[in-house]
């Protein structure tokens, strides 16, 4: 065998080394990557954040419902308002004060 093919056996068993060695950095950086992404899912902060996302969902539901209790407050009250009209409730404090002035009227006859 020649020199030459000695250096190519060599060469090449170098680019096979690197290659290895490139794809073992790879997985290392792999494995560190995914150790800091389940640090960071574990974190403080990153909880935090989770639960205010989760706050601030549950806030969303409760000020949608709390429009329609609004809606339906303002129709209950305006039913009360329209019932206090229709009940007769004005024509019956009147009668009431005409009863007691003739009421009135009638004691001082009676003195």
């Amino acid at each position: 065998m020649s020199p030459w093919t000695w250096v190519l056996i060599a060469l090449s068993a170098a680019g096979v080394v690197l290659a290895f060695v490139s794809v073992a950095l790879v997985a290392l950086a792999f494995v560190r990557l995914k150790k800091r992404i389940d640090a960071i899912r574990r974190s403080q902060l990153f909880l935090s954040v989770k639960s205010l996302q989760i706050q601030g969902e549950r806030l969303r539901r409760t000020a949608e419902r709390g429009r329609a209790v609004t809606n339906r407050s303002a129709l209950a009250a305006q039913t009360m308002r329209d019932s206090v009209e229709h009940s007769g409730v004005t024509q019956t404090k009147t009668a009431l004060a005409d009863a007691g002035s003739d009421m009135q009227r009638l004691f001082v006859a009676l003195r």
